[in-house]
């Protein structure tokens, strides 16, 4: 196995076949081609261990092979200072509008991000800002019933700046090394498991 330190090269972990560490942000939304426009349905920080290994890899793989058509995303600091750029990966929808793009895409975080936006050349068509207070989880709750066989998992939590949360229930039989999503939530804070 290939150890390497954070804040190696992004490239040196592609070739060890791992994405670099977290965080990441998941950007979501739509493009729209033909009319030059975009809008952010959410922009999720996601700390290190949470997303799918594989599909930030596949993700980060994606725009490292984009190219020529100018749509990037752009991740500031607080002032509004470009920090660094990443491609966009435009994937067309096959049963959508013409010329209509979804976002899905994961992003490496650098130190100081507050905020990204969606840009083609010197425009900028969406923006997405960090809010001032990170959401707190008070407590997790998980009751098993044999009867079901069910799981009921309770997530207290709460967020300073009324941002919908929003969580995922993951499964290791590894101790970690992979895992596998079993459950992902709008903005439901109880889950039941079958």
């Amino acid at each position: 196995a290939v150890e390497l330190e954070p804040g190696s090269d992004p490239a040196a972990f592609a070739a060890a076949g791992a994405p670099p560490p977290g965080p990441y942000v998941l950007v979501r939304g739509i493009l729209k081609l033909l009319q030059g426009t975009a809008k952010l349905k959410g922009c999720y920080t996601m700390p290190d261990g949470v997303a799918d290994p594989a599909k930030v890899q596949s993700s980060l793989d994606a725009a490292a092979a984009q190219g020529g058509h100018g749509y990037t995303i752009h991740k500031l600091d607080a002032t509004g200072a470009l920090i660094e750029e990443t491609p966009l990966v435009l994937e067309e929808m096959e049963d959508g509008e013409e010329g209509t793009v979804v976002i899905s895409q994961f992003i490496t975080k650098p130190p100081g991000m507050a905020a990204l936006q969606i840009a083609r050349g010197g425009a900028v068509l969406a923006e997405c800002r960090a809010t001032a207070n990170p959401p707190v989880v008070n407590g997790i709750t998980a009751v098993y019933d044999d009867q079901g066989p069910s799981l009921q998992i309770t997530i207290d939590a709460t967020d300073a700046d009324n941002d919908p949360l929003r969580f995922s229930v993951q499964f290791s039989n590894d101790d970690g090394a992979t895992w596998r999503t079993l459950r992902e939530t709008g903005t439901a804070h109880l889950l039941a498991i079958s």
